[in-house]
């Protein structure tokens, strides 16, 4: 029998999606800098994806969506996109009833913390990460 290995795309652990929610704000934006609002929107954005699959946030922070059971990886994936969708549309979520702007930071940094919370590369891991990084991912092609 010949193929190809098929690449699952599963969520983090919960140990570190709770490493990497306190991280942002220990060590990514300080409290004390307040020159760096981009770089707070962008983390406030990943924050609300690590607090939306942990369960901490009821709501998903793109689509507003209440799934009323645990987040998958397909929900993550999928609020993800939507975070490019708003993007595309300058900020603004393609839901009904519309939703206020998101600011462009905030989304990318939704579409990043989704994209690294489901084994995609997303954003860079912190220094001292204590947990395994597995295999290497696949090459896209």
């Amino acid at each position: 029998m010949t193929g190809s290995v098929r690449y699952v795309p599963k969520l983090k652990s919960r140990e570190e999606i709770e490493y990497m929610l306190d991280w942002i704000f220990r060590d990514l934006v300080p409290a004390d800098d307040r020159s760096l609002d981009y770089a707070r929107e962008y983390a406030r954005g990943g924050a609300a994806v690590c607090r939306w699959i942990l369960g901490r946030d009821h709501a998903s922070p793109v689509t507003g969506k209440v799934l009323n059971r645990p987040v998958t990886c397909n929900d993550v994936r999928h609020e993800g996109y939507e975070a490019q969708v708003a993007m595309a549309n300058g900020g603004y979520p393609a839901v009904r009833p519309p939703r206020p702007p998101l600011s462009m930071n905030f989304l990318n940094g939704v579409d990043d913390w989704a994209s690294w919370a489901t084994g995609s590369q997303g954003v860079s891991l912190p220094d001292g990460w204590p947990f395994d990084q597995g295999p290497p991912l696949p090459p896209i092609r």
